[in-house]
């Protein structure tokens, strides 16, 4: 009976996250303020008004929709290399400045209040229950093929090899930046 509540957990959580739904509780407070965030439906970007950043409401992969105000395509899974080299090639809202954010970067978009994604859905609707590349290194001994990555599924961080897999989230900052 406990193995079939589990696997019941386990697949609608999968259902959840596939479909843009998140686990979120009221009872913990918000991380993240969405009303620093300057939203461009037409554009796909969202920008943080509080850190100057601006980022890609897509993962790496995927692409905006306008009509449908969601992304579309399928999130690419890759080496840490090749995310980097897709980040420096990537044009998003007439924009070519794109790159993998640093660990204190993708951490403050992690919304506590929610699990499987730990992300705010209306910022970035197709935030995944997974694990998303950083630009920061491991610095420590025999760490030269580790960076940070964060896991989206609870919101942590962990060391991960280059070579494995991950999502990629791209950000920019944003010079001089007014709302308007």
């Amino acid at each position: 009976m406990c193995n079939k509540t589990f696997l019941a957990t386990i697949l609608m959580s999968a259902l959840y996250s596939s479909f843009g739904f998140a686990f979120c509780s009221d009872s913990v407070e918000a991380t993240v303020n969405a009303d620093e965030f300057v939203i461009d439906e037409e554009q796909g970007i969202v920008t943080d008004t509080s850190t100057g950043l601006m980022w890609s409401m897509c993962n790496l992969g995927e692409s905006w929709n306008e009509s449908l105000k969601t992304c579309s395509g399928s999130a690419s899974d890759a080496q840490w290399q090749n995310s980097l080299q897709q980040a420096s090639q990537t044009e998003i809202a007439g924009f070519s400045d794109w790159r993998l954010p640093n660990l204190k970067e993708l951490m403050s978009i992690i919304e506590r209040q929610c699990a499987a994604p730990a992300a705010n859905l209306d910022l970035f609707p197709t935030m995944k229950a997974e694990d998303y590349w950083t630009s920061t290194p491991v610095f420590n001994q025999n760490s030269a093929n580790y960076v940070w990555a964060v896991q989206f599924d609870e919101g942590s961080n962990f060391e991960n090899k280059k070579s494995s897999t991950a999502l990629t989230r791209l950000v920019r900052k944003v010079n001089d930046f007014t709302p308007d």
